[in-house]
């Protein structure tokens, strides 16, 4: 650490930033609460079911562990706090409702795991934690309900626990086979989509700023990406807490959405399985948008020596776009933090992805608002898409934001069916950026995949 305050005094950065950055990046990881913070929503809006993912076995470097299902076993409680049963259709038997655990001093995750009968991978999965992210005093943990007693049956079975369920659990990246064209797969985009052209009165060009330019330059980005083995089925995310697992974009893998009157939006779905609920190696808790380049960050359990998380996750992924959603560490470092952001879109582009730049709900830099700003002089700068969500926040209770103004409400189930589903944070967040991926998509796809093969 000392030796990175000396490169940023050496950098030219005032005396009093470099301080300031030098403890942002000791203690922001800390200080911001988890995104579980939010779990006492989650855990009373809706009676369904939740499966996630995690890697936690080490493989040879430059592999990625296959991914674990988990599945959640919600009933969820209900506001008056009586579990609901789920749906008798989904075929699944009802378990225990889930729990929450306060981390408390000298706590691990084995010896929580050990208090509830559980193993630690378990609890790391249900709660989205990596091999390297720390507990702090005072956390929330979500406790996974253990399976119940298993039922007498006079047909012998095999003695064992019981499998999981396949039909929610969110797919890994699968291995890309011969991907030849939309038409081959029986997805067929349309310039130009047939559904609502607003989200909450706010229109859907209005939030997702594309012109002609941008247009242009996005297919020539996607071309050149081809050219170097990108995979057109494939897209990444970059950000911190507030694009974590479960919540960012994950239920749509997880078939977790009722996409009620945007129904449009599902072959993109569709097209992109396995992306929604991927765990980024770049998608860490407390991330600053400089440490996308910092090799510290890296998970070294899928990255190789050295590689910085970006560099690792493009190797790993080949995504033809990428969301970038930073900005929430970043506050009171506006020349540092659009120094880095330009550095990761210029990044993106020489290797032939198209960055979809997201600007965040809250308005912790001030009434100048300087970290959205920068990002949309960033997007018209380098002629890439920019999805504002900032301006559909605003139709949003309370910007969408929970009790500690930087991360969202949330729901397990997006149900657009439901106007409840557009007053949280979380639903809205993934709506918009489902779109975003939507338009690029249908733009990208005019210039045609056929008879290409990724391997």
């Amino acid at each position: 650490m000392k030796f990175r305050y000396i490169a940023l005094a050496a950098a030219g950065i005032p005396l009093l930033v470099a301080i300031e950055v030098f403890f942002l990046a000791l203690n922001r990881k800390s200080l911001l609460p988890d995104p579980l913070t939010s779990v006492a929503e989650i855990v009373t809006s809706a009676p369904t079911r939740a499966v996630v993912t995690v890697r936690v076995t080490p493989t040879p470097e430059g592999q990625e562990a296959a991914p674990t299902a988990v599945d959640l076993g919600l009933p969820l409680a209900t506001p008056t706090g009586q579990p609901a049963s789920p749906p008798a259709s989904d075929g699944i038997a009802a378990l225990a409702g889930p729990r929450l655990h306060t981390v408390g001093l000298r706590e691990t995750l084995p010896s929580i795991a050990g208090q509830y009968g559980i193993t630690a991978a378990e609890l790391m999965a249900v709660n989205s934690l990596g091999a390297f992210d720390t507990l702090y005093v005072g956390q929330l943990l979500l406790i996974p309900p253990a399976p119940p007693a298993a039922t007498p049956s006079a047909t012998p079975t095999t003695p064992g626990p019981a499998a999981l369920t396949a039909t929610l659990a969110v797919p890994g990246p699968a291995a890309p086979a011969s991907l030849a064209s939309a038409d081959d797969q029986g997805i067929v985009p349309t310039s130009i989509p047939a559904g609502p052209e607003a989200v909450s009165g706010v229109a859907v060009d209005t939030f997702i700023v594309m012109d002609d330019a941008v247009r242009r330059h996005i297919r020539e980005i996607y071309a050149r990406g081809l050219a170097l083995g990108n995979n057109p089925r494939a897209f990444s995310k970059i950000g911190d807490s507030t694009t974590a697992n479960p919540y960012f974009l994950a239920p749509f893998d997880a078939g977790l959405y009722d996409l009620g009157d945007y129904e449009y939006l599902q072959p993109a779905i569709d097209y992109f399985a396995g992306s929604f609920g991927r765990n980024s190696v770049v998608v860490r808790i407390g991330l600053h948008s400089w440490s996308v380049f910092d090799p510290m960050w890296s998970d070294p359990a899928r990255c190789q020596s050295g590689e910085a998380p970006i560099v690792c996750e493009f190797r790993l992924h080949r995504p033809s776009i990428v969301f970038i959603r930073l900005g929430a560490n970043d506050s009171g470092v506006p020349r540092l933090f659009a120094d880095s952001m330009r550095q990761i879109v210029e990044y993106a582009l020489d290797a032939g992805v198209i960055p979809i730049l997201g600007t965040r709900p809250d308005q912790n830099d001030g009434a100048a608002d300087s970290g959205n700003n920068l990002i949309r002089q960033i997007a018209a700068e380098y002629q890439v898409p920019l999805w504002d969500f900032d301006l559909i926040a605003q139709t949003i209770p309370g910007q969408g934001l929970g009790g500690d103004n930087v991360h969202m409400t949330a729901l397990y189930r997006q149900d657009y069916t439901s106007p409840r589903a557009f007053q949280i944070g979380h639903s809205v967040h993934n709506l918009t950026a489902l779109i975003a991926l939507d338009r690029v998509w249908r733009e990208v796809m005019q210039i045609g995949l056929q008879g290409r093969t990724f391997s």
